[in-house]
């Protein structure tokens, strides 16, 4: 009976790590999404101030 429940403690902690692992990857991933996110929104916001300065410099039809 040691040896089956030593079996199971070895198991809790393995998916106690594992759980760890994935719950860290998990998080640097939406961090990862929040920065990409942001970095989208700074570049269309610079694309329409580009855009605006450029219609600004065209002659008028």
């Amino acid at each position: 009976m040691d040896a089956l429940e030593g079996s199971f403690h070895e198991n809790n902690n393995i998916l106690k790590a594992t759980h760890g692992v994935v719950t860290l990857i998990l998080k640097e991933q939406e961090d990862l999404k929040v920065e990409v996110i942001e970095s989208k929104r700074e570049c269309r916001e610079r694309f329409n101030q580009l855009e605006l300065l450029i219609r600004q410099c065209l002659p008028r039809q």
